[in-house]
């Protein structure tokens, strides 16, 4: 069974402040925007293995190419008509084996759409829809009219137990980023909840250098030349009192993600004079 993740992953209003932020060149914009990026990976990778299902991943944007050596306008330097973002593939943002020695199942973005994928899984769809809660009701999960519609607040497992009570439950759920968002990020029980934890902070970090021909501001720092990526969202609280409370802080959590230090890995490179071999501590 799998858990197909719909965008947009990123909010309008974060990827707004990112563009702001930095300049079309600088690769901090990307891995600013990425940030955000990354948590609506972790959070759909999240449920899905709350609710044992494999993750269909959503199609990833990139606001720089990936190169070797520096980077112009955050572009291989002999292809100046790329469009930024473009859309990138998966093994641009992750590496892919570490999602497999995680035991963190995922298909591609097309998996649905491929005609290799038997016709009694792509056609057993349902949505998950997330509604506002009932007034002093504690949150809450059902199957109704074919779907399965939780309210705000809801935790994973409540979205399990709804699944359960499906006549036939879909071979395919379909869930929003923005909705699971709203969700309490609770899988059942604290060993599930930290074995998560453990597997995401590694699947999710991911070590690549942004080196690029213009200057960086500011100037003189460890991010002047190379800015690095990726790192890993922060860990999922581990008790479930803790998880019912985090939908509700949830953006005060994210709003650390545009400090400089919070996307970036603080590392410094330099370039040997008359030599292409770009060293980094």
């Amino acid at each position: 069974s799998f858990l197909a993740l719909d965008g947009p992953l990123v909010p309008a209003a974060d990827e707004a402040a990112a563009l702001a932020r930095f300049p079309a060149h600088d690769p901090r914009r990307h891995l600013a925007v990425d940030a955000r990026q990354r948590e609506s990976v972790r959070d759909g990778a999240a449920l899905a293995w709350a609710l044992g299902r494999a993750l269909v991943m959503p199609r990833f944007r990139c606001w720089c190419d990936r190169f070797w050596n520096r980077l112009k306008g955050c572009r291989y330097p002999m292809d100046h008509d790329l469009p930024l973002p473009f859309e990138c593939p998966m093994d641009h943002l992750f590496f892919l084996d570490k999602w497999t020695k995680e035991g963190l199942t995922f298909r591609e973005h097309s998996f649905l759409e491929t005609p290799r994928t038997p016709r009694e899984v792509a056609g057993s769809v349902a949505a998950l829809v997330v509604v506002d809660p009932s007034p002093g009701a504690a949150p809450t999960a059902r199957w109704v009219d074919g779907r399965v519609e939780a309210q705000a607040g809801a935790c994973f497992d409540d979205v399990g137990r709804a699944l359960a009570a499906a006549p036939q439950p879909p071979r395919v759920l379909r869930a929003n980023a923005s909705d699971i968002r709203r969700l309490c990020p609770w899988p059942g029980d604290v060993a599930r909840a930290e074995a998560f934890n453990r597997a995401a902070r590694k699947a999710l970090h991911h070590t690549v250098r942004f080196c690029t021909q213009e200057p960086l501001e500011p100037a003189g720092t460890v991010m002047s030349g190379c800015p690095w990526g990726y790192r890993p969202p922060p860990a999922f609280p581990t008790t479930r009192e803790a998880a019912r409370a985090y939908p509700g802080s949830a953006e005060a959590n994210r709003s650390a993600v545009h400090a400089l230090l919070d996307f970036t890995e603080p590392r410094g490179c330099e370039q040997k004079a008359g030599s292409l071999e770009i060293v980094c501590k």
